[in-house]
């Protein structure tokens, strides 16, 4: 956003709606009835999703966990309003950057903060993770009462810098997603298409990639050893374990890969839709629930060193109870 209101002049030079009529706008744009009513309804979906998540047993937020599932559960919801409900009304609409290009922009500058928000809170939560599971006092230390909330506002510092130094993205139903290039297949004459690279935004999401894939890994192969040293069976634990580490990481990848990938070269459409499907997927319901099915799954089955016999009952079932307080 520091480019359109600190050098406004420049922006204007670069996200031009005056090299064509607004009617030549609109007839640039193929309207995707089907996709986007299909957005429209699985972001609702995922909203109404989230409220019964949200309003789960109390004890659950004593856990430092929930509570940064919570905040990422809050600004998910968000953001699917953007790449759910919005995309699909541009979608039915057959809208491009064009004739209404600050309104597009700011949206795209919001929508880049929050996924930047996303993917630090992912990662905040995978380490949380993996300190819950090493059992370890001074690890755990750092997601103790309140330090949990001061991991949650780095994470809202850094979106709040992506939103201030990085580019905005607008939607195009030229392919039906959000990108840096507001003329995106678009023929408006000789310009230089790279002066809209979002560098920013690359790197966040490489560094994304390669963190989420490497602390899950740890996290697996962690959970993996203390199942081994205890003797515990490997059944459906380390299986849904393994699903909820591979749906999060291989959302994650695939959506921010493709995006990244489609700034640059020709893309299928197809895969730039799968692309957008899966971004949708990532902040709705598979976000939330397999973080929490997942939690109360692991502590039901195995009993980690650290954790006691409490009066309060976090997981759903009679067979775990554990003092929060050491969380």
């Amino acid at each position: 956003m520091e480019l359109f209101i600190v050098r406004y002049d420049e922006y204007r030079s670069h996200y031009n709606c005056a090299l064509k009529t607004d009617e030549e706008w609109w007839q640039e744009g193929r309207p995707n009835p089907y996709f986007g009513y299909y957005s429209v309804t699985i972001g609702a979906i995922y909203l109404t999703l989230y409220i019964p998540f949200a309003m789960r047993q109390p004890d659950l937020y004593k856990l430092s966990c929930f509570k940064l599932m919570f905040f990422l559960g809050v600004v998910d919801c968000t953001s699917v309003l953007i790449n759910c409900i919005y995309s699909g009304i541009m979608s039915v609409t057959g809208a491009v950057a064009c004739p209404h290009v600050d309104f597009h922009y700011i949206i795209g500058a919001v929508s880049i903060a929050i996924y930047a928000f996303q993917c630090s809170m992912c990662v905040t939560l995978a380490i949380n993770r993996c300190v819950d599971l090493w059992a370890l006092e001074a690890p755990k230390a750092i997601f103790t009462g309140s330090r949990t909330y001061a991991w949650v506002a780095a994470c809202a510092l850094y979106m709040a810098a992506v939103f201030w130094f990085g580019r905005g993205c607008e939607f195009s139903s030229k392919a039906y997603g959000f990108f840096f290039d507001p003329y995106f297949d678009i023929d408006v004459g000789p310009i230089d298409r790279d002066y809209y690279e979002g560098y920013l935004m690359y790197v966040n999401n490489m560094t994304a990639i390669v963190l989420l894939i490497t602390i899950y890994t740890i996290l697996f192969i962690t959970l993996r050893l203390k199942i081994s040293y205890y003797g515990i069976r490997m059944t459906g634990l380390q299986l849904q374990v393994l699903l909820t580490a591979a749906s999060i990481c291989c959302l994650t990848f695939v959506s921010a890969a493709v995006y990244i990938y489609m700034q640059f070269f020709y893309t299928p459409l197809w895969l730039i839709m799968a692309a957008q499907i899966t971004w949708q997927s990532s902040t709705g319901k598979l976000r939330l629930v397999p973080h929490a099915e997942t939690d109360c799954f692991m502590w039901r089955r195995v009993h980690l060193p650290g954790y006691e016999q409490h009066d309060t009952t976090t997981c759903q079932g009679p067979d775990l109870r554990f003092n929060t307080e050491k969380l």
